[in-house]
């Protein structure tokens, strides 16, 4: 099962040192992290295999079942 909680970590762990002119910018009403498009892509790479094999497995199991991600999982 894939842990979301892990991606939010590596997420802040390639944190921009850059990024506080940016989340002023967005009058720090969310956090922003600076992470550039291809660093995050490789970030979310192997989360995103592992929840798309997750929900084509539960598919399997019961086709006729809605599939429901519960991101706190």
């Amino acid at each position: 099962m894939v842990n979301w909680q892990y991606l939010i970590e590596e997420m802040y762990d390639h944190a921009s040192d850059d990024a506080e002119p940016m989340a002023k910018y967005q009058r720090n009403q969310f956090p922003f992290l600076g992470i550039k498009s291809q660093m995050r892509r490789d970030i979310f790479k192997p989360y995103l295999k592992e929840a798309k094999a997750e929900a084509k497995l539960r598919f399997m199991e019961n086709p006729n079942q809605a599939i429901i991600v519960d991101p706190k999982s």
